[in-house]
């Protein structure tokens, strides 16, 4: 199961217990877990420094910011979203 089937399951979990009326603590956990889930989608997706060239050396990641720095780091995730960057 990937994240958007589990996004789809637990909204549709949602939309059962609403109809028949159910309302609890299950209905909390299941809105915090799409709300997690919905934001690791988008922290996948990258923003606009990890989106970029990225270039592996010596394990150092180079990353061409959107005002032309570079930054090189042996840092495994972008300091910016929190995407995991690829090792290659």
């Amino acid at each position: 199961m990937d994240n958007q089937e589990a996004i789809r399951w637990f909204e549709t979990k949602l939309a059962v217990n609403a109809t028949l009326g159910f309302d609890g603590p299950q209905n909390d956990t299941a809105r915090l877990a799409v709300k997690a889930l919905q934001e690791q989608e988008e922290r996948e997706k990258g923003c606009e420094y990890c989106k970029g060239p990225i270039s592996k050396c010596e394990n150092h990641h180079a990353i061409k910011t959107p005002n032309g720095w570079v930054v090189e780091t042996e840092m495994r995730y972008c300091w910016n979203c929190g995407r995991e960057l690829a090792v290659e």
